[in-house]
């Protein structure tokens, strides 16, 4: 096991365009650590960069106490689990999962043992004799993870390793490599641009987004103090409505005028007079839209709203609606009685709003 650190680690090409943009991260020893952003954000290619399978332009990638920079992929002690499986079709599935551990010329009863063992942890003992085609794309991934675990690495890294399943087999499969990090203990570093894979299985979270580290904290931090309006936009789900207004300092109190009719108040910031005036950006979490108001002050005063769409999801709906001329979404408990063209009164809750700057977008 090891821990893994990059050092200003940058990644241009043709000298020109960056991928990666001056990025420093440490993960610890047996952390489960999540690369998450959008398509082309640079996450891919840093786990590429620390599989040895793309040439690093600047910075430093040390694994343990060694700077693996110029060492050969082979030769860094990785596994690498990818979103293809890239499984040899005309092989058995013993015979894939070995097939590594011949070329470094392991005796034929290590190899043996290894595999059997892999196999028995992801329930695969009774498809050793079956190829590819013959499995489920479940049975596939295990396969792949398998082929992983026999080669005793200090650091796991997996590309987006459950994209090609369906939603179902996907959930099954986030709880299946979860339990085996918990059981085997081995630094893994997991990309997705899926942030409820994220939300799920990360120790810690690191969101990126156009080369950058934009914050890189547990999930849950990141979940309530999200540093600036991407964040806050990508982690969540359904999103974080977002809505334009000015701020009104007055007497000490914090107020955001949304348009000439809803003026609300913030009850767990404070800011200096400077931003008397100054638009910003109202983030509010889905659930922080509320139906009814309780007995204890924690609510604005009501807002009438027209429903939009209503999307029924069983214990709970999602209520789209406009406020302020911006689109919104709540997440509240399901009522069959409301439908789409109602006119219903909300709330939302004083502590849990955020702030963004108008220009630079970041938290205040």
């Amino acid at each position: 096991m090891a821990a893994v650190k990059l050092l200003n680690v940058r990644k241009t090409y043709d000298g020109k365009e960056f991928a990666v943009k001056d990025i420093s991260l440490e993960i610890k020893d047996k952390e489960f650590v999540v690369l998450v952003g959008p398509s082309g954000c640079g996450k891919t290619t840093l786990l590429r960069m620390v599989a040895g399978l793309e040439e690093i332009t600047e910075g430093e990638i040390i694994i343990g106490d060694r700077v693996i920079n110029d060492v050969p992929p082979k030769s860094r002690n990785i596994a690498m689990v990818f979103q293809n499986y890239a499984l040899y079709p005309h092989m058995t599935i013993y015979n894939n999962m070995a097939f590594g551990l011949k070329l470094r010329k392991l005796s034929r009863k290590e190899i043996e043992n290894r595999v059997n063992e892999a196999a028995d942890i992801l329930g695969l003992k009774d498809l050793l004799n079956r190829k590819p085609k013959a499995l489920s794309g479940g049975q596939k991934q295990r396969v792949a993870v398998g082929r992983a675990i026999v080669r005793n690495p200090e650091v796991f890294l997996f590309d987006e390793p459950l994209s090609n399943l369906d939603a179902k087999l996907r959930m099954q499969m986030r709880a299946e490599i979860l339990k085996l990090h918990q059981k085997l203990k081995i630094t893994t570093i997991y990309v997705t641009h899926d942030q409820t894979e994220a939300m799920t299985m990360g120790d810690m979270i690191v969101v990126i987004n156009n080369g950058k580290i934009n914050q890189y904290d547990t999930p849950m931090e990141i979940y309530k103090n999200p540093v600036n309006k991407f964040v806050a936009g990508f982690i969540g789900s359904p999103p974080m409505s977002f809505i334009l207004g000015k701020l009104d300092l007055s007497n000490g109190n914090i107020f955001i005028s949304l348009d000439k009719a809803v003026k609300l108040s913030i009850s767990h910031l404070h800011l200096t007079d400077d931003f008397d005036g100054k638009q910003v950006w109202l983030g509010v979490r889905p659930e922080d839209f509320r139906l009814k108001q309780p007995s204890e002050k924690t609510l604005n005063e009501e807002i009438e709203v027209t429903l939009d769409l209503v999307e029924p999801m069983g214990n709970e709906s999602f209520f789209h609606f406009q406020l302020a001329q911006s689109n919104c979404i709540a997440r509240v408990q399901t009522s069959d009685r409301l439908k789409t063209g109602d006119k219903i009164k909300m709330y939302l809750m004083k502590d849990h709003l955020h702030l963004f700057d108008y220009t630079s977008e970041r938290k205040l």
